[in-house]
């Protein structure tokens, strides 16, 4: 039967980044967070997490997720909302990480960033071409 690796075979990366280290690990093995399953990014952020070494706890801080209204906004488009939510999971998780860790300051995914330009109905690119040919 093969051995499970060693904690630190499975975080060596984290432990060599200069932000992290031997210390910031062992800070985030002992580091929880409590999972939203149902909420919007909240499966990729729990993800995030655990391969970070965070395990789940039912008390603790909850990592904050994009809002419905703010993910709409930043997906653009509702066929993007899946994709934006994954990125606002993944934001979460950097900001729990940078918590448990005592470093930097807590943050907020960029006003302007969007999948998909809301604003800009008509098509760019090879979209405008496709219309063109196909129209």
């Amino acid at each position: 039967m093969p051995r499970s690796p060693e904690p630190s075979a499975l975080y060596l990366r984290q432990i060599l980044l200069a932000e992290i280290g031997v210390e910031g690990q062992a800070r985030l093995l002992t580091s929880g967070f409590r999972p939203a399953p149902q909420a919007p990014g909240g499966a990729s952020m729990a993800e995030y997490l655990r391969r970070a070494g965070l395990r789940e706890a039912q008390t603790g801080p909850s990592p904050r997720l994009l809002e419905t209204e703010a993910l709409a906004a930043v997906a653009g488009h509702p066929a993007l909302e899946p994709a934006a939510a994954a990125l606002g999971g993944a934001f979460a998780a950097v900001e729990a990480i940078k918590a448990a860790l005592g470093i930097g300051r807590p943050g907020a995914p960029p006003a302007q960033l969007r999948l998909f330009p809301a604003s800009d109905p008509e098509p760019r690119g090879d979209e405008a071409s496709e219309k063109e040919v196909g129209g």
